[in-house]
């Protein structure tokens, strides 16, 4: 009755092919999107807004967005969270993101989103690790590992980002309300 799925890379991978793919092609402008994993393909044409495509990034609770993104083309983007694939059971949320050393589904954080990665793989692989840590955890590996960004919404609503977000960023709300959804 148990399966295992390589979701927190597999999409990634999914994209980096789907880019290939593209680039063989020279299909040069548009976003590739895996659900939960995304590249921006060329900078947007001028008669569509361009030149940067602009991202929206789910509230975590309740409905709606949490914010929006400037991205430029190149720009792979990956959010994990624990509001899509879940279930609760007497006021416990146990979703789909099991943390290696609890092996019980993670706690602490509601939503990861990392932003400047250079491959779909890496980007969706690297949402998954921060998610599994705390705000502090995550953030410091983020800096750590580096040429990337993340905004990390933790259990009790707070938004945390690291410094390079805010080239990103056109909108991004400071608290989520966490109980509301």
């Amino acid at each position: 009755g148990m399966i295992v799925d390589l979701g927190g890379l597999a999409k990634g991978y999914a994209l980096d092919r789907a880019a290939a793919v593209m680039n063989d092609n020279e299909v040069d402008v548009g976003v590739i999107n895996m659900i939960s994993t995304s590249m921006t393909l060329g900078d947007k044409p001028e008669a569509a807004g361009g030149p940067s495509w602009t991202i929206a990034i789910l509230s975590p609770r309740g409905e709606g967005y949490m914010g929006t993104l400037s991205l430029p083309g190149g720009v792979y983007i990956s959010t994990s969270g624990d509001y899509q694939r879940y279930f609760e059971y007497e006021g416990i949320r146990y979703h789909h993101i099991l943390d290696p050393r609890t092996r019980y589904p993670s706690q602490g954080t509601v939503s990861t989103t990392v932003i400047g990665a250079e491959d779909g793989t890496w980007s969706d692989a690297a949402s998954t690790t921060a998610f599994i840590m705390s705000a502090p955890e995550a953030l410091s590996w983020v800096e750590e590992v580096g040429g990337v960004d993340v905004i990390i919404v933790d259990s009790d609503g707070r938004v945390h980002t690291t410094s390079g977000v805010e080239q990103w960023v056109q909108s991004l709300e400071g608290e989520i309300d966490v109980e509301g959804g």
